[in-house]
């Protein structure tokens, strides 16, 4: 009997989920977590039996393929940050940061990693414009255009899988160009902005978002060094102002240059606000302590990202870009 009762005690001093979140995305490590909350360890807060440890426990890194992402990974993405999103920003978000490029249905998008196609999907219901989307990753690809095709949208929303660091090719040009947090990734931009550049109409606008450097002492800061290595997708991050001049070099044009941070970071915290009722759900699946070790990996990824942003060492930049007629360029020189 006494054996029982010191098994039971055990399990509840285990910390629960919820604690081991928060503590994570506010940077404590785990010895810091258990004296800052060793009063709240008894509480059951996501009100549900302990879930059974399995023997061994089960590596989340195996669960993601080598593109870094799995039908696990991209499940949990979608709990997190909503139906065919994989990262911060909803469909809300996503049209009111491209009121800038006046979309319509006359139209035709070149979605740079387009992810699941959560955005796409949302820009062509909403305005009803023709995207043509490329990603890196095979699992997103082929998952976004399930979700495309089960939706009715296949027409209006294709999503191709390619390599970024090889020449693009285009079978026809496009008025509006649309980038959300996926150059950072690519090692020459320069040449796939060219690429990008020449098969946008004259007049056509580009629209990027993305992560760039606090400054150029950021790449021999131990945070940021641990940060990129890290990463599923190694990161080549430039400095703001380098960002710039590589879009400006290829031909574009800018009207907007800007830091939005604080607004990305408040998007980041918004949706992992509610991660314990992700846990939740995740305590109902069959393979609930598989998917909720990954939840907590897809924590650690996230809060790593954060700190930098908070730091800053990394800072989400906003660049419109914009294509001038070369007609009109002549004309102007009148």
């Amino acid at each position: 009997m006494a054996g029982k009762n010191k098994d039971k005690n055990k399990d509840k001093d285990k910390m629960p989920l919820k604690i081991k979140l928060k503590g994570w995305w506010e940077g404590y490590d785990q010895n810091e977590l258990e004296k800052k909350f060793k009063s709240q360890l008894k509480e059951d807060v996501v009100d549900a039996e302990p879930v059974a440890e399995p023997e061994p426990e089960v590596d989340p890194a195996t669960l993601i393929d080598e593109a870094g992402w799995g039908e696990a990974r991209i499940n949990i993405n979608q709990y997190i940050w909503g139906e065919g999103f994989c990262g911060p920003g909803g469909t809300e978000q996503i049209i009111t940061m491209t009121k800038l490029l006046a979309l319509d249905k006359k139209m035709s998008m070149l979605e740079i990693g387009s992810g699941l196609g959560g955005k796409a999907r949302a820009l062509a219901e909403n305005y009803g414009v023709w995207v043509t989307g490329l990603e890196a990753s095979e699992k997103l690809t082929e998952k976004g255009n399930d979700i495309s095709l089960v939706k009715g949208m296949a027409k209006k929303v294709n999503i191709v899988q390619t390599d970024f660091e090889e020449e693009q090719k285009f079978d026809h040009n496009f008025d509006r160009i649309f980038s959300k947090e996926a150059l950072f990734t690519v090692q020459d931009k320069e040449k796939l902005l060219r690429s990008v550049y020449a098969a946008t109409k004259p007049d056509g606008l580009a629209l990027f978002t993305d992560y760039v450097l606090g400054s150029e002492g950021s790449v021999m800061n131990e945070q940021f060094k641990d940060w990129r290595e890290k990463e599923t997708i190694r990161p080549y991050c430039q400095t703001e102002r380098e960002y710039k001049e590589v879009i400006e070099a290829v031909g574009f044009k800018t009207r907007v240059n800007e830091d939005i941070t604080p607004q990305y970071i408040e998007l980041i915290s918004n949706a992992w606000k509610g991660s314990t009722d992700v846990v939740k759900q995740l305590l109902k699946e069959e393979n609930s302590r598989e998917m909720i070790d990954l939840l907590l990996a897809e924590a650690e990824f996230w809060t790593r990202r954060v700190t930098l942003l908070k730091s800053g060492q990394l800072k989400v930049w906003r660049v419109l870009g914009y294509k001038q007629d070369s007609r009109s360029r002549m004309m102007s020189d009148w």
